[in-house]
């Protein structure tokens, strides 16, 4: 007669091979993955129930049950990055974890070690998930797995990209791709190639970037993986959107939507979402930001996602501050300094107090604006995060700007200055350029203004950063406008209209119309120069920028009442 402990044995083991198989399909890619999905998703409950039977057995020393409880999270690792919660990831983990090491498997400890290391990231304790990849990486080599070796040392990079430490993520990647293309693991290869691509897009080196981007994805299609292609393009997407073509970022993100959502990748449909909301937030369209923003968030509190729930929260508030909607805008910032003091993320909570600082500023409540920025400083000294402590920097600098202490703002960008070229930050070390020029053009120090902005200029163009070029374009006009020199003010006025149009760029459009027509009214053309308001007033409309459109309507009504 079949015992207790033999029909939940039984039972276990069962679904266990349903998973097993439901996760070599996932692997082989293609059409057998919504097949994986389908008998996943049909089987999710009873492969939990299988999975708590053997955790429990394992605990009262059953050495066959302590096997599966091991195996269940081993074989099923791909579908059970998707679909379960970090939480429980580490809580199957952690079982697998006591049961390996009891049955003295090294190899299973090594595997689990890592796949725990991961979940630790999602969740964001990134210490903790470095240490265990560091164990994982040492065990794996102590027993000669190479190829447990080879994708902790993917987990590995991914662990120190998450802690900002680029150059040693691209280090340990390169060590991965070697490990792969010695045991010919194509897609342990295209990971390698497209992580590093990530590094270097983090580090600002766009173009290098690409280079990866284009390596990884054509042995991605080689092999089929869809999910793989997908992840490139989105990254692909997100180098175009820092290098100001938006247009061209939205079309990658939509292809890389429709791919998570052909895989049912919640993670990465949720992600996609965002990074379309972020290319039309760049495009100027932040009404349409924002619908993406929101269905975004929606889906980030459907799979709690507290990580993506944060950036989302962000993102809303920027949007809303763009529109001039600032006490809308510090509402989500509140919120999302909620979400990550709750998940105790010292990295999201660094990154809240420097958006609530923003917030101020522009807000114009300086002294709020200086003790958020500062409280976001001392974090990210304490957490050593180089690029919170630039962007709490250059907040600081820009607060000082506004208050027109312009010697100190310049301290402040020359800080933020410093640490970007510490890490080789390219776009930021040419906004911190742009904005020194900015400010020395305030001090009426208008040659090494205009050397400012030329240096910055020449970097924009260097990462193909479109966006950013339009914008030190118009200060170039700006210094020149100062200058009294309007050939040039103009000439460079065009410039930042002309890029702007290029890209999609709307807001771009709009301000470079404006200052153009500040200078046309100036030698005149009072005729021409309302025409050009009036082409800025209609965009900022559509946008609903509150705080142009009314610096535009009170210059028309001037303009109308006193013709020149």
């Amino acid at each position: 007669m079949m015992t207790l402990r033999d029909a939940n044995l039984r039972y276990a083991k069962y679904y266990e091979l349903q998973l097993r198989n439901a996760d070599k399909l996932y692997v082989k890619g293609d059409t057998s993955i919504q097949q994986s999905l389908k008998i996943f998703e049909e089987e999710l409950e009873n492969i939990r129930t299988g999975q708590a039977l053997v955790e429990e057995m394992s605990r009262q020393g059953d050495a066959e049950a302590a096997q599966l409880c091991v195996s269940y999270p081993m074989c099923g690792a791909n579908l059970l990055h998707l679909r379960l919660f970090p939480g429980e990831q580490i809580q199957w983990g952690e079982a697998a974890l006591t049961a390996a090491r009891n049955l003295q498997d090294r190899r299973a400890e090594a595997i689990t070690l890592s796949n725990l290391g991961m979940a630790y990231e999602i969740s964001g304790e990134l210490i903790t998930a470095l240490e265990y990849q560091n164990q994982a990486l040492k065990l794996a080599r102590q027993i000669y797995d190479r190829f447990t070796e080879e994708t902790t040392l993917g987990n590995l990079g991914s662990a120190y990209q998450s802690l900002n430490q680029f150059r040693r993520a691209i280090e340990v990647y390169a060590e991965q791709l070697a490990v792969a293309k010695e045991i010919k693991d194509e897609r342990g290869a295209a990971n390698a190639l497209m992580n590093t691509g990530n590094s270097y897009f983090s580090l600002g080196s766009n173009r290098t970037a690409i280079v990866f981007y284009g390596k990884a994805l054509k042995i991605y299609r080689k092999i089929q993986d869809r999910r793989g292609v997908g992840r490139v393009l989105g990254n692909l997407g997100n180098v175009y959107a820092e290098m100001g073509n938006p247009s061209k970022a939205v079309k990658l993100h939509r292809q890389d939507l429709e791919i998570s959502r052909e895989l049912d990748d919640r993670h990465g449909e949720a992600q996609a979402i965002g990074s379309i909301g972020a290319a039309y937030a760049d495009l100027g369209d932040l009404k349409k930001a924002i619908e993406y923003y929101l269905l975004r968030l929606e889906i980030s509190k459907e799979i709690n996602d507290r990580k993506s729930l944060t950036q989302t929260l962000s993102n809303l508030g920027a949007a809303y501050a763009d529109l001039g909607q600032v006490r809308r805008a510090i509402d989500y910032y509140e919120q999302s300094l909620a979400v990550s003091l709750e998940t105790a993320d010292r990295d999201g909570e660094a990154t809240a107090l420097i958006n609530l600082g923003l917030a101020y500023w522009r807000e114009g409540n300086f002294n709020e604006a200086k003790t958020k920025a500062m409280e976001s400083l001392e974090i990210a000294l304490e957490i050593e995060d180089p690029r919170c402590q630039q962007s709490a920097l250059g907040c600081l600098g820009l607060i000082a700007h506004s208050m027109q202490e312009f010697k100190d703002a310049i301290n402040f960008y020359e800080l933020s200055l410093e640490i970007a070229r510490q890490i080789e930050d390219k776009n930021t070390e040419a906004i911190c350029l742009m904005n020194i020029g900015d400010a020395l053009r305030q001090l009426q120090d208008y040659e090494q203004a205009s050397v400012f902005s030329k240096k910055a200029l020449s970097i924009f163009r260097q990462t193909g950063n479109l966006f950013q070029e339009a914008n030190v374009l118009m200060n170039l006009g700006n210094i020149f406008s100062s200058l009294n020199k309007p050939k040039q003010a103009i000439l460079y006025y065009k410039k930042a209209l002309s890029v702007s149009r290029c890209t999609g760029n709307t807001i771009g459009e709009a301000n470079s119309l404006y200052n153009y027509s500040l200078e046309i009214y100036k030698k005149g053309d009072g005729e021409g120069a309302l025409a050009a308001a009036d082409d800025a007033l209609r965009i900022f409309r559509r946008l609903g920028d509150v705080n142009n459109i009314n610096r535009v309507e009170h210059r028309l009504l001037e303009w109308r009442m006193t013709p020149p």
